[in-house]
């Protein structure tokens, strides 16, 4: 699963911090925007390139957005506005895939984890990306900015050392038993019921987005020699490569989600 395109209208706030991590991670953004949005005191946004637009209204411009997009995300804080419930009614009318990401609920590692999962089911290559303004919500640009980061960077086999966002505070783990708990601690309630109702063909695809956030955060990818040792005593064989032993671990966090997650018939 990649993420080729961000749509989005760059009003500050989510929607620029979407465009600017397209911009600092080299993804293809786009999207319309009103030709009044780009006078004061937006004129900030003119640095992107968007395609201006004289619509007759913000539901007419968010339209043709969630039209560009073969997904919708929406960010706040707490439940959504007026302008924002119009853009998920939009988006599941038109049977697109849509999320809202609660900063109330979750903080942004773990709103980076449920994303790649919601992301993981529904595949989409050109995601629109919007939420609050910073008018409604000053705090709403940087848990954007923080999310995005990191759940676009769950997709890439390498990991600049100088922006490790997720273990780089705390000892890597050692062990498969600390790295699973980790995760457990880490991930949202909804993932974790995900994971643990998943078939086996659907947790070894996870290898690929939740497991090159294990490799690149738990230093797989360089010396962390203690973990690899203890993903070989888990496998019962030498374990060399850190795609071998994310897989592993995944393996190990679901049979422990099972445990404590898995939704069983009455």
């Amino acid at each position: 699963m990649t993420i080729s395109k961000i749509i989005s209208a760059g009003q500050p706030g989510a929607e620029a911090a979407a465009l600017d991590i397209a911009i600092r991670l080299k993804i293809p953004y786009g999207g319309y925007t009103m030709t009044s949005s780009m006078l004061e005191p937006y004129r900030v946004i003119r640095r992107y390139k968007l395609m201006e637009k004289d619509f007759n209204s913000s539901r007419a411009v968010n339209e043709a957005n969630v039209h560009l997009g073969d997904a919708t995300l929406i960010f706040s804080h707490g439940a959504l506005n007026r302008d924002l419930t119009l853009i998920d009614d939009l988006a599941f009318s038109h049977g697109h895939p849509n999320l809202h990401v609660d900063f109330d609920q979750m903080e942004p590692l773990q709103a980076a984890f449920r994303i790649n999962i919601w992301a993981h089911k529904h595949s989409p290559e050109c995601l629109y990306v919007t939420g609050s303004t910073e008018e409604e919500d000053g705090r709403i640009y940087q848990a954007v900015y923080d999310t995005l980061f990191r759940f676009l960077l769950l997709g890439h086999e390498t990991y600049p050392e100088q922006e490790q966002v997720a273990v780089e505070k705390k000892a890597l783990p050692k062990t498969v038993e600390e790295a699973v708990a980790y995760l457990i601690e880490a991930l949202p309630l909804k993932d974790k019921v995900t994971i643990a109702n998943m078939s086996a063909d659907e947790i070894g695809g996870l290898n690929a987005g939740l497991g090159n956030y294990i490799r690149n955060s738990f230093g797989l990818w360089s010396d962390n020699k203690a973990l690899l040792w203890s993903c070989s005593k888990d496998a019962g064989q030498e374990i060399n490569t850190p795609d071998d032993a994310s897989a592993i671990i995944i393996s190990r966090l679901a049979l422990a989600l099972e445990k404590t997650h898995k939704i069983r018939p009455i």
